[in-house]
């Protein structure tokens, strides 16, 4: 049941009404954004928009599908249509994916007077952005019962089901940043800055993990940077290890899916960082996460599994983690990490499942 305020009540049953649509949209990286259907700019500060504050910016150039709400728990999609009327919204960050998946709120209001507060119509998620070449943007905007209609009970295989660097798998791919003052229990990583530097290289190709439990100092200490020395942190210990993300750098460029990268890995063999996760820090392609298709390391050439966003230039700062293909070989042989492994390895094929017993 929806709840809005009496004087918001009266005006929707007034005969003529001064309402607005607003939406506010929070990407996955954080960036937020603020939008009104109406003519002008709606600053928006009072206590009964909690969570949605903030200038919401003019756009006339987008037209939605009617708001319904039903009680049977059905699916409650919104479409909604539009232009670049806008400057914050570009047609490169829609392809590149960066809108996909957006949290979003949308409500009417009397912008009229704000103090009545909001009227909430939809709260979901951004489906898949398609963007035109003739400058136009479509988007579902997919509703909370949607997540009903998602599987989650999990079938037995031979594939491990979890994710590489997830909480079932506790590879620590990337694991987070050291704290001041604070409890770390034995098993724990972290990653903290050892060198000068606003990317990856700060970390210097190694991660901590904590060796005796107990609660950092109040100010960073000189850690060791070899690997298998111990730092003591306050009343914490921690030994260093191999970091599975490293730091690197584009060496040459052939095209939007070929280039070849400076990496310092020993393991990294052919296929090594197959399936992985290229993040870009600098260059064109700030910011953004991109699958890796394959991995030589004769020349230390990446193939991405879909092109660049935008052109990749020789200089361009990346990290770059290993990809697993969830077997049991991987698992064992790459990750030393069966103990965490979600797969039924030696489950009976179908070849298995549908022989029967021989006529004669």
């Amino acid at each position: 049941m929806k709840t809005i305020s009496g004087t918001l009540n009266t005006h929707l049953n007034s005969p003529a009404t001064t309402l607005a649509r607003c939406w506010h949209i929070v990407r996955t990286d954080g960036t937020q954004f603020f939008f009104t259907s109406h003519d002008v700019d709606l600053p928006i500060t009072s206590g009964e928009f909690a969570g949605h504050n903030g200038t919401y910016l003019s756009s006339v150039g987008f037209s939605a599908t009617a708001t319904a709400n039903n009680s049977d728990l059905s699916v409650d999609n919104l479409d909604v249509e539009g232009v670049f009327d806008n400057a914050s919204i570009t047609d490169n960050d829609l392809r590149s994916g960066l809108f996909d998946y957006a949290d979003i709120y949308v409500f009417v209001v009397n912008w009229a007077d704000l103090t009545q507060g909001p009227l909430k119509l939809r709260r979901g998620k951004l489906g898949e952005v398609v963007a035109s070449p003739q400058g136009w943007f479509h988007v579902e905007l997919r509703g909370m019962t949607q997540l009903l209609q998602q599987k989650i009970l999990e079938l037995y295989g031979p594939e491990c089901r979890a994710d590489l660097g997830d909480a079932r798998c506790k590879i620590p791919l990337d694991p987070p940043l050291r704290q001041n003052s604070t409890l770390y229990t034995a098993g724990t990583f972290i990653k903290v800055s050892t060198a000068a530097g606003p990317y990856y290289s700060q970390y210097q190709d190694v991660i901590y993990e904590c060796t005796t439990t107990g609660t950092t100092a109040g100010s960073q200490p000189a850690y060791d940077t070899t690997v298998g020395h111990t730092t003591t942190d306050g009343s914490a210990v921690f030994t260093t290890v191999t970091a599975w993300t490293r730091d690197a750098v584009v060496a040459t460029v052939t095209d939007q899916t070929h280039f070849t990268i400076t990496v310092t890995e020993p393991r990294a063999i052919d296929g090594w960082y197959n399936y992985g996760i290229l993040t870009w820090e600098s260059g064109n392609n700030t910011g953004r996460n991109t699958e890796i298709k394959s991995w030589l390391s004769t020349g230390a050439h990446v193939e991405l599994r879909l092109s660049a966003g935008y052109l990749i230039q020789v200089g361009d700062k990346l990290h770059i983690s290993p990809g697993c293909n969830k077997s049991l070989a991987a698992c064992r042989d790459k990750f030393a990490n069966l103990d965490n492994m979600r797969a039924e390895s030696y489950l009976p094929g179908n070849d298995q499942v549908f022989l029967y017993p021989d006529a004669q």
